[in-house]
């Protein structure tokens, strides 16, 4: 979980929501399974980090993840684009229109089968949004 998460990975959302507290508790007396998760996510710091920043401990949690929106897919995959006044800067923002029209075809289900979290799969390979910064494309 914890190089998932360093990773900006997919987390693996296996233990329950008193699991997850109880495994990001201070509490010595438990169970053997929680004291070897808490060894296991502080070999990479995650544990003390989240001793550290208590809402860390969120994105453990299962269905802490929020669907994704038309405004979050745009936000997660903005775009760097040329500078102003450049024929090169029209151009990729007639294109990133095109996309967005797409987009948001997708979330209103004109696309078929194609979800917004399959656009987001297809650009970055997860299918969730990610838990640290925005990708640039």
């Amino acid at each position: 979980m914890a190089l998932s998460l360093l990773q900006n990975g997919k987390l693996p959302r296996l233990l329950s929501s008193e699991l997850v507290e109880e495994v990001f508790s201070e509490s010595e007396n438990c169970k053997q399974f929680i004291l070897d998760s808490r060894k296991g996510l502080d070999a990479l710091g995650v544990y003390t980090l989240a001793s550290k920043l208590p809402t860390l401990v969120h994105v453990f949690t299962p269905g802490a993840s929020t669907p994704l929106s038309v405004k979050k897919l745009t936000n997660i995959l903005s775009p760097i684009l040329s500078d102003n006044g450049s024929n090169k800067r029209r151009l990729e923002a007639a294109v990133y229109a095109k996309f967005v029209k797409y987009i948001r075809e997708v979330a209103s289900g004109h696309r078929g089968d194609v979800t917004l979290n399959s656009i987001l799969q297809f650009v970055t390979g997860a299918d969730e949004e990610p838990i640290l910064e925005p990708i640039q494309i």
